[in-house]
Order: structure tokens, then sequence, then C-alpha cells
């Protein structure tokens, strides 16, 4: 008998057919109900409802990357607990009550200053430098675990020790919860940012059981052996280490942050208009950017950087015959982009644009151009090239209405006749 409709556990799932007889329907509601089994349960329980097609095609990779360094972490901060209770006096005689809390809060106080400090100073940058800052802030926990674990070598540097490691704990607990949050806006396709995060805390919660686990069974092997102990420490570090950097290569963000924008414009100008997508950029994108670029671009500058009133006038007629919300020059090997109050996310991409086209000449000019080659860079008119390359970065993946550039905070306004900046 032909069915009235279909339907489907998610997208691309097992499709059952709505039969008319009664029986028929008995049989699709147990079908249904046990098909899958404790598969289907564990997946109900730990993964985001309609995966995979609600979470972005990166998902599984990196998760399980950054379970396997989670447990590595878990394990190494529980050898390192030992030591700190052993400097706290647990198991000594001679240790008083009162010097263990007074220890406690002096360290308290360590960690909430420094993540009061880090947030104000770095606040900013965890969207835009997301895989820096999350490998950063893994290699300050390791560096936190060993300041306490030689804690209890040294006892008349405690205090120092501690208050040291809290510190550094205290750019863990901002840079890695800042990232978490950009890396879950990333990975959610469905409006579901609330239902991945809370996954992610089901896996991390089982993840500290099986590392409390382990723990329990290994501290009475390192509490006989300080060999093992150091033995354990380096080499699960060297994993953490290596599972954090393979998630972060994982990682195939799709919105364009300055080291992104770099590799993809200069593909766009110097391989005949050819774009890479976000999967084969996260493998050649650099984490850390050690050496400064030459002509290096910076966005949302001041409108100080323009030395003479003519240079600001030629400047603001260029905007406005080409219909531009910011404005550009070079200064000292320096390409500077002035951005209007109203420029939007599309503006900055298309600013960066243009600042890298006059980037790739200067690049192969001599150190100081003539003056005319200069002018014709800068007037330049970049509406046809930019709707190419925006075309093909949009077909290649890349989301042009949201970016990561993260431009200094100067804005400002501009007439043909006047100025003003904010």
């Amino acid at each position: 008998m032909s069915s009235l409709a279909s339907e489907w556990a998610r997208p691309n799932g097992d499709r059952y057919d709505i039969l008319q007889t009664k029986e028929e329907r008995l049989e699709h509601v147990r079908a249904t109900n046990t098909k899958g089994g404790f598969q289907s349960a564990i997946a109900a329980v730990f993964l985001p409802q309609g995966f995979p097609e609600s979470v972005s095609r990166d998902y599984i990779d990196y998760q399980k990357w950054d379970t396997a360094q989670a447990l590595c972490s878990y394990i190494t901060g529980t050898l390192a607990t030992q030591a700190v209770f052993k400097g706290y006096g647990v198991g000594s005689s001679e240790a008083s009550a009162a010097a263990a809390t007074v220890t406690w809060i002096v360290r308290n106080i360590c960690s909430h200053i420094g993540t009061i400090a880090f947030a104000y100073a770095k606040g900013t940058d965890f969207d835009n430098n997301c895989k820096q800052w999350r490998l950063v802030a893994d290699v300050f926990n390791d560096a936190a675990i060993l300041l306490e674990l030689i804690s209890g070598l040294f006892p008349d540097a405690f205090l120092f020790l501690v208050c040291t490691s809290s510190l550094l704990r205290a750019v863990v607990g901002v840079a890695g919860g800042a990232t978490r949050h950009a890396v879950t806006h990333h990975q959610t396709r469905a409006n579901n940012s609330a239902d991945v995060s809370a996954k992610d805390g089901s896996q991390e919660t089982v993840v500290n059981l099986v590392g409390m686990l382990l723990g329990m069974w290994l501290a009475p092997a390192v509490e006989a052996s300080s060999a093992l102990l150091w033995v354990l420490f380096v080499a699960f570090t060297i994993l953490h280490l290596y599972c954090n950097y393979r998630a972060v290569r994982a990682l195939q963000f799709d919105e364009l942050n300055a080291r992104r924008a770099a590799i993809v414009m200069q593909s766009f100008l110097t391989q005949k208009q050819s774009i890479p997508t976000p999967k084969e950029v996260a493998q050649i994108e650099p984490i850390f950017e050690f050496i400064a670029p030459r002509v290096p671009v910076l966005l949302g500058a001041s409108l100080a950087v323009f030395d003479e009133p003519a240079q600001l006038s030629a400047a603001i007629e260029r905007a406005t015959r080409q219909g531009l919300d910011y404005l550009i020059t070079v200064r000292n090997e320096r390409v500077y982009v002035v951005l209007h109050r109203r420029a939007d996310a599309r503006t900055l991409i298309r600013a960066r644009f243009h600042a890298e086209t006059i980037r790739q000449a200067l690049l192969v000019a001599p150190p100081q151009p003539p003056v005319a080659e200069l002018a014709a860079l800068l007037d330049r008119d970049m509406a046809s090239l930019f709707a190419a390359f925006e075309a093909q970065a949009i077909a290649a993946g890349w989301h042009t209405q949201h970016s990561q550039l993260g431009p200094d905070t100067w804005r400002a306004e501009w007439t043909a006749a006047t100025k003003k900046m904010e």
C-alpha cells in the first residue's frame, strides 16, 4: 500500500514511510525507536542535534584532537596537584592552616588580577587570531603545571612559583574561554550555538572523569617514584602540545582575518585569479607571526597619516569619485587605510583588497617608487577587480559579509571641502 507521507530523523538520515494501516504505523514507530540502539543514544547525548548537518565540516576532526589534548592536560594537572598540596603543608606536622589559607588567598588574588589585566590587553584579538591564542593558552597551561611541579622542590620559593602559575592560568582561562566561544560560533550551522556548547561540555566532562580515574591509578606510583613523575609529565606534555597543534590546524575558518586575507588575496593577484578554499588555507596559514611582513597594511588608521592637507584632499577626492568609504595612502613603506564611520565588514574586505594590490606592487618596486607611479597605484579603480575577487571568494567558500580583520579603532567623516575626525 502506498504511503501518505515520509519522514527522516534528520537530513540525509534513514527514511521512513507513514503507512495507512494501524499495524504498519506501529511497526514504523518500533523501528524508529529501536534503530541505531546504543550508538544512536550515545550520539544524542554527546553530539549536537541534527549532526552532521548542524555543525561545520571540521567538527569531528577538531573535536577528536581537542578531546585528546584535554585528557593529557587533565592527567598532567593531576600530577601537579600532589606537589601543590605538599607545598600547602598536607602531610606535614609543621604546617598550619593559617599559613595555607594566606597562601591560597594570595594565589587567588594574583589570578584575579591577571584575568582582568590580560582580558583588557588582548580581549579584542581573540576573534581575529583564534588559532594563535588557542595554542598560546595551552602552552601557558603546560608552563603553569611545570611551575606547580617544581614548587615542591623549592619550599622557600613556593609562594612565588604558585602565584606565577596562577597568573599563567589566568591567561589560560581568558584565552581558552574566549577562543572556545569563537570556535563554537564557527562550528554552528543551524543557529544552535548553545547546543554545540552544551555538547562540548558533556564531552569534556567525560574526559575529566576518565582523567580522574587515570590520575587515581597513577597517584600511588608517582608518589613512590619522582623519576616516573617527570617521565609521565614530559610524555603527556609533548602529546598535549601535539594534539593542540593538530586541533587548531583542523579548524577551517571561512571568515578572513589578516593572515588568511593575505594568503587569499595574494593568490588571486599573483596566480591568475585563483583562490584557495578555507580547507586549503587552514593547512598553510601561519598560526604565529614572528616576523612582521614587508610593507605592512594598517586598517583603521588615523587621519594624522596624511602629512599635508593637499594629500588628504586628494585622497578624499579619490574616494568620492570612486564611491569608497575609506581613504588609502602609502607612507614609509606602509599602506594606511582610514575608514569612514559607516564602513561595514564588506568595506573592510574591499579596503584590505585595495591595500593588498598596492602592497604587491610595492614589493616589486624600488624602495622609493616614483611619485607618479605611486599616484597611479592609489588612483586605480578597484571596482571590477574586487567584484571578480569577491565572486571567486564566495564560490570558494569564503564569507564576505563578515570578517575578522581586526582594524584599529579610528573612524572618520569627510566631505569634498571639510573633514572631521572622531
